[in-house]
């Protein structure tokens, strides 16, 4: 298995650490931002990596585990030194056939910068965290005016049937049992993303590329975090505004034909009268 140069820059522009094996468990690819966490860990730039066996450099390694199952491995968090991270690794298939697999790192801190705020919520509560998380969304949405959907996980739920609600102005989507959200995201792009233009929001290094490649455009949590920061600032600096220069001014509730009587009252060409 081999990669274009086109793939491998798209690999080496990611904050991710991306890691690509083939059948043999030998590194085909492993891009900047690993081969950086690969040279912290050792205390020293470590030169190229591919051609290695994944498990001579990291013994504990279990893409190759991966290769034997053939299924995904998601979300298992890790500490290395002083870095917090969390793995996520897949089996890749060309025509029906295992080829090889690939590993994505993402450390925490820019994983969860986008959550610091639900953070704390979801140790209490998870589904209050998740009306928090809809809650923003909503006033994104009547900001921005375009479609929200916002997928939440459930593959690990037994037996989830999977359910589309709305929840005030946007769609609110839980996958299905042994459906991932990065499968259900996949999934609606392909579907809809040559009739409208789609943005997903994702850190997830894979869910990248397979958006990009399905034509449409993507940002990072940390970017959306910062789109959210801003729409928030400007409905309240559009309040602040509407509340010091919109005084409540009686003229600007009548109607044109009152408003002549009015000013005809007020420069004296009409008598008024006042009932009490």
């Amino acid at each position: 298995m081999e990669l274009n140069e086109d793939a491998k820059l798209v690999f080496d522009a990611m904050r991710e650490g991306i890691t690509i094996i083939d059948t043999q468990g030998h590194i085909v690819f492993g891009n900047r931002a690993y081969r950086e966490f690969l040279s912290k860990e050792a205390g020293g730039d470590i030169g190229p990596i591919e051609g290695y066996a994944l498990r001579d450099l990291r013994p504990g390694a279990r893409l190759p585990d991966v290769l034997a199952s053939g299924k995904p491995v998601l979300h298992i968090t890790r500490k290395e030194i002083e870095d917090f991270y969390f793995v996520n690794m897949y089996p890749i298939y060309a025509q029906g056939e295992l080829v090889g697999g690939v590993s994505v790192v993402t450390f925490l801190e820019d994983a969860y910068q986008a959550r610091d705020e639900l953070e704390a919520m979801a140790r209490e509560s998870l589904d209050a965290a998740r009306k928090a998380l809809c809650d923003l969304l909503c006033n994104y949405q009547g900001y921005r005016k375009c479609e929200v959907i916002a997928v939440f996980d459930a593959y690990k739920v037994r037996g989830g049937q999977g359910s589309v609600e709305k929840y005030h102005s946007i769609h609110v989507v839980y996958t299905k049992e042994a459906e991932t959200a990065d499968q259900y995201i996949e999934k609606v792009v392909h579907q809809i993303g040559r009739k409208y233009h789609v943005t997903v929001v994702t850190s997830d290094g894979v869910e990248q590329v397979i958006t990009r490649g399905q034509g449409g455009t993507l940002i990072s949590s940390r970017e959306f975090r910062d789109e959210v920061e801003l729409v928030r600032r400007q409905i309240r600096e559009e309040y602040e505004n509407r509340r010091e220069s919109g005084k409540n001014y009686l003229f600007d509730h009548m109607d044109e034909k009152l408003q002549a009587d009015m000013e005809d009252i007020r420069l004296g060409r009409k008598d008024a009268f006042i009932f009490k």
